[in-house]
């Protein structure tokens, strides 16, 4: 979705923190993660030129946030696990019977 599995996790990352109200910079999300700056600066400036993430300025902080992009792709592979997951529910072998002994079980 994002490139490498580091690039998901950076960029999910940023998109959990924009939704809990706490922005990362370089520095943080470098310490967040645990990863040294110079990688996590290569890393955003990846990101950023596929279109995945961009600087914001706030006072004289510069915040990481997701572009529309992100948020659009994040969405659509969310609601695909979802179908995915309710698929395998009600295809699943013995949910029927499951259910059907359960139901039995709470008329006695």
């Amino acid at each position: 979705m994002w490139g490498g599995p580091l690039d998901a996790l950076i960029v999910r990352t940023i998109i959990t923190g924009k939704i809990e109200g706490r922005f990362y910079d370089l520095s943080s999300l470098s310490m967040t993660l645990g990863l040294p700056l110079s990688t996590t600066h290569r890393k955003i400036l990846e990101l950023e030129a596929s279109g995945f993430l961009e600087r914001v300025r706030s006072g004289r902080s510069t915040h990481l946030v997701p572009t529309r992009r992100s948020c659009v792709e994040l969405d659509k592979s969310f609601e695909e696990m979802v179908s995915t997951l309710q698929r395998l529910y009600r295809g699943g072998p013995g949910l029927d019977e499951d259910r059907r002994g359960s139901a039995s079980r709470e008329r006695l």
